[in-house]
């Protein structure tokens, strides 16, 4: 089987740096803000999760006549590497996301609470790939 990847042009990835600094850039200031019991349990959580996905994704790249794969930055049929790679990129960097977003932000006259926003929909969609891997058959295994 044939299993093409579309690599990001140089234009491509500086658009992406510049979308994503541009996003940063007014949390910047509160990074280093000390973490609540909420924050930890929350991350901590996500990260559990995200290694459920990951071992479940790693089934589906182990057995491409069996599943087909539908995170658009794997493709459908990815190697293990990548499956590999993209994982251990999110473990690294889902946290120093969650560090970069302040507790509290005061927008629009309302009080947003960013760090768990972030990882309420992180834990969502993981949950729900999670849940969506074991009803077409596939455990966790190690």
């Amino acid at each position: 089987m044939d299993c093409t990847t579309r690599s990001m042009t140089k234009g491509t990835m500086i658009k992406l740096f510049f979308i994503i600094l541009s996003l940063i850039i007014p949390f910047n200031s509160f990074a280093g803000e000390k973490w609540s019991k909420t924050d930890i349990a929350l991350e901590t959580t996500w990260q559990i999760l995200h290694v459920m996905d990951w071992r479940q994704t790693v089934q589906i790249a182990r057995n491409p006549n069996q599943y087909w794969e539908r995170n658009p930055l794997l493709g459908g049929h990815p190697s293990e590497q990548k499956v590999n790679l993209h994982f251990l990129v999110g473990t690294v960097l889902h946290p120093i996301v969650t560090e970069v977003l302040p507790s509290k932000y005061r927008l629009w006259g309302i009080e947003w609470k960013p760090r768990i926003i972030w990882e309420s929909i992180s834990i969502g969609m993981s949950g729900t790939c999670i849940l969506n891997n074991f009803s077409i058959g596939l455990g966790i295994k190690f």
